[in-house]
């Protein structure tokens, strides 16, 4: 069923907001009866299901959440040098990895203008830190091992006792 032109109003401002209340005001509903209008709106199934099928074509997915996180671990600040105002920042194909930009122009007694722009970039590191959790590469390994110390070798025990790390000597030697 197709919504009003009212209803799809309400669903173009509850969009941008996610209030419903004043979304049900902006779509011309009462102010008086707007929260219960914007509440009553929110469950009714065909309003519900526009809702979401404009977040869903709206959500990132998982792919493009990775390609995100690899742009900005791979990120460079020298892919900026060309940025010299904030027009040249907004029409750069990778600006969503900068976070702050800013342009200062200071002049000294004589007059002359001298430009200072400051430029960061997300971090790189936290990127890198999300690749590893969703790659499972950064999973603490808390493996709850009994190991029978009478099963071992005395040149096993003996590298255990020099610090050789447990897994590797057990691996190595195919006790345990």
């Amino acid at each position: 069923m197709a919504l009003t032109k009212k209803q799809q109003l309400f669903v173009d401002e509850y969009l941008q907001s996610f209030n419903a209340t004043e979304a049900a005001i902006k779509a011309g509903y009462s102010e008086k009866t707007a929260y219960s209008i914007g509440w009553e709106n929110l469950r009714k199934p065909d309003i519900a299901e526009e809702i979401q099928k404009h977040l869903q074509a709206s959500a990132m997915s998982a792919d493009e959440v990775l390609k995100r996180w690899a742009d900005t671990a791979r990120s460079d600040i020298g892919l900026f040098s060309d940025v010299r105002n904030s027009s040249d920042l907004k029409s750069h194909p990778l600006s969503y990895l900068v976070k702050k930009f800013k342009k200062r122009i200071t002049y000294d007694k004589d007059g002359n203008a001298t430009e200072d722009i400051e430029l960061e970039l997300y971090d790189a590191q936290t990127a890198q830190q999300m690749i590893g959790k969703h790659w499972a590469l950064l999973t603490d390994r808390n493996l709850n091992m009994n190991i029978d110390l009478d099963s071992l070798s005395n040149e096993q025990l003996e590298r255990l006792a020099k610090g050789e790390d447990v897994y590797s000597v057990i691996a190595n030697s195919g006790a345990g």
